[in-house]
């Protein structure tokens, strides 16, 4: 993805050895990556798909820090609720379990904030804001040319789960949240 695609490409930049998750490998449509500075010696890319435990353990072996930027998408939010807090849930765990990860940054969406009617236009969005996930069950926009195109409430719902499930982990990682701060039309 875009903002995986910047972390991956800044990350080399500062000498960092990266290991990235992709469904294959061998498609063309990672040859972007391979072509980064620094990629051939330092870029490690791993076949795994999000709701494969042992692939994300496999490419979490080792690392120091974790970079959750993965989630399905489908214009079904019925589809996208289970597999994304279970792709979480298990990066999280291979994370803690790896004994070597320290920090496991997980970024959000901009759908996470902007469903909020009662939010006015000028406000400006920053983490102290999320979606009303009432709101989100009961518009289900479907109209592609908007910006809240899905009813995005399933990004709150996966986020709240990363911070309840750390308050019951009992393992020592610093988890962060990214959400950039922006003002939203």
């Amino acid at each position: 993805g875009y903002i995986a695609s910047w972390l991956v490409k800044l990350l080399l930049e500062r000498g960092y050895t990266v290991k990235g998750t992709v469904r294959n490998p061998d498609d063309p449509k990672n040859a972007h990556l391979k072509a980064l500075d620094g990629a051939a010696e330092r870029l490690v890319l791993c076949k795994a798909d999000l709701l494969d435990y042992d692939a994300i353990c496999a490419a979490v072996e080792g690392c120091h820090g974790v970079f959750h930027t993965a989630s399905p998408v489908t214009d079904d939010p019925e589809q996208m609720v289970e597999p994304a807090v279970r792709g979480t849930e298990y990066v999280i765990n291979a994370a803690a379990d790896a004994g070597t990860v320290r920090r496991v940054v997980f970024t959000s969406s901009i759908g996470a904030v902007t469903m909020d009617p009662n939010r006015g236009p000028d406000v400006v969005v920053d983490e102290s804001c999320w979606s009303d996930l009432e709101f989100c069950k009961k518009t289900k926009v479907s109209n592609p040319t908007r910006l809240c195109s899905i009813p995005f409430g399933f990004c709150s719902t996966s986020e709240v789960f990363v911070y309840l499930y750390f308050l019951n982990l009992q393992k020592s990682l610093l988890v962060a949240s990214i959400q950039n701060r922006q003002n939203i039309p």
